[in-house]
This record gives structure tokens, sequence and C-alpha cells, in this order.
């Protein structure tokens, strides 16, 4: 889960959804619509569901999906500029979001072109898996000086559980799900942000296995391991993990790795300022450049299977 500082420059708000806006082809449009992906570029990724937070700013970016290999794309939040979705998470049971609201993220889920708030909106970057648990993050209110806590939702109406605390560190966050659904992949890191450790837990909070790199990366996990991308804020090495933290590719060139396609075989790779590409682990030497992307920059992204329920 890619985060941003949420209500930066003009007074923030919850989002508001418009009737889903659509385009079609391969990278293209319809008649007055933004193009989402480079020309071809669908067709070279393949099957599946592709999401997308992507905009001009880090907090101007709205929400696409993609439709592989067609390239037919919807754009699913109309946010405002400054006020744009900071993080989001989608499986087949459904796409959960986090929308800044004044100073603080809103927990939302996005359900046909509207954004309905998860309980009392309460906490920040959401991630579901494809059993439909919901798994957030709640800072301590204030100073932000106390315990960090990590909550689980069985389902959107059950009630949150905390199954993590942190009150070492001055940063606590969600990277995401494990491929399977069983296990949670959080991250802690000091003020200082010199080096953070990332650690598995179960949903009952108990820890499967750790590892500690220097500086801030994001990780996204997939069956045949870890994606570590240091390029958004923290620039530093791109690489691809194993489980315990050994480095098995670098990605050079300046592309950061970001999402992972269904079976873990390739990752969707960014370069700064508008440049998609594409890693294999047929040929990990070397990115395929899909060209510019449409829509600016990427925030985050998620590759599906299927698409999630609700868009």
């Amino acid at each position: 889960m890619r985060t941003k500082n949420a209500g930066i420059g003009a007074a923030a708000m919850l989002c508001t959804l418009a009737v889903l806006t659509s385009c079609s082809g391969a990278g293209g449009s319809a008649a007055g619509a933004p193009a989402a992906l480079p020309q071809g570029a669908a067709a070279v990724l393949g099957s599946g569901t592709l999401y997308l937070d992507a905009g001009s700013s880090a907090f101007s970016t709205n929400l696409w999906r993609i439709d592989l290999p067609s390239g037919r794309a919807s754009q699913l939040t109309h946010n405002a500029a400054q006020d744009g979705i900071s993080n989001f998470s989608a499986s087949p049971a459904g796409l959960v979001m986090g929308d800044a609201a004044s100073t603080v993220d809103a927990l939302d889920r996005l359900w046909h072109g509207k954004a309905i708030a998860i309980g009392d909106g309460t906490g920040s970057a959401p991630v579901i898996n494809n059993a439909g648990q919901i798994a957030f993050e709640l800072d301590p209110p204030g100073s932000r000086a106390g315990v960090y806590r990590i909550l689980l939702r069985d389902s959107i109406t059950a009630p949150p559980r905390t199954i993590f605390r942190e009150s070492q560190f001055g940063s606590l966050g969600i990277s995401g799900w494990s491929p399977d659904g069983s296990e949670l992949l959080i991250t802690e890191s000091p003020d200082s942000g010199s080096y953070t450790k990332y650690v598995a837990i179960t949903t009952g909070g108990r820890v499967v296995w750790q590892f500690t790199k220097n500086g801030q990366g994001y990780v996204n996990w997939a069956a045949t391991g870890l994606s570590l991308g240091n390029g958004t804020f923290n620039p530093g090495p791109n690489q691809i993990l194993s489980i315990s933290g050994k480095v098995e590719y670098t990605i050079s060139g300046g592309w950061e790795p970001f999402c992972w396609n269904p079976a873990g075989t390739e990752v969707i790779a960014f370069r700064k300022p508008n440049e998609l590409g594409l890693w294999r682990l047929s040929a990990p030497a070397r990115i395929k450049d899909l060209g510019a992307l449409p829509l600016g920059g990427l925030l985050e992204c998620q590759w599906l299977s299927r698409p999630a329920a609700g868009t």
C-alpha cells in the first residue's frame, strides 16, 4: 500500500463519485475520453483486470479500471484536484480506498460508482483479500504520539478488532496481503526513515517472518517473491527479493516495480515522469518500455485475474 500525506493543499473532502466514464481500445479511448494506457500496452500485458491510481500529482489522482487485453477503461473516481485517492486495494471481493478528509484518510469502499464509508470511516490505508477481510491502520490521535494499531474486519459489516500494536517506531504501515490472503505484510520504521522492518503477520497478529532494509521502500508480495520499490519518495535500489529479504534481481535504469501480474511472473514498472514498463521473470535483465502513461504519474496499481466486485 503506497501512501501519501493526505489533505495537503486545498481543503480536503470526501470524494464524490460520478457515473462511470468509459473508454475503449488497446490503450486508446472513446471520443472525448482520455486514454488510460500507452498505445498497444494492453495487448502486451495480456489478461486480467488492471487498476491504476494515477494523475497529474500525488495529491490529484483517481482510480481507473482497465480490462486486459482489450484495453477497455473506466474511470472509477472523479475527485477534484488536491483531493485525490491516497491509496487503494482491490480483490475479487471488492475495492477499498483511503480518501482524504480534512487531514486524515477516510475508509471507503467503492460500490457501483459510490463511495460508501466502512464503519464510521475512521482509519487509513485499507487492504482487502479474496475472502473480503479488510485490514487498515489506525494512528494515535492528536500529536500522533502513542500506539499505532492495525485492525481487521472479517467483512465489510463485521466489527473491527486490533491484531497488531506498535509503540516503538514512529511509522507503521500496511503493504498488503499475502497471495493466499492468510497473512499481512506490514512495515515499521523510525521517524528518520533510515531503515524499515518488513514483517509478515497472521490475522491473529502472530509474526511469521521479518527482515530489515535500509531506507523506506514499498514491497508488493507475489507467489514468486517480493518486489521492493524505492523510487517514489525515497530514491534507492529497486529490487526483486525472496521472502527472506535476499536480493534476487536488481531493476536498473530508474524503473520502480509497482504491481505483479496474477501469476507472479511479471511486474508493472514505472519511471518518472510518466514511463510505463514491464519487468519479466523470464528476462530479468531488462524492462520492456510500454510508452508514456497518458494519465500522468502513477501512485499505485493492482493487477487481478478477474474484476473486483462492485467496479
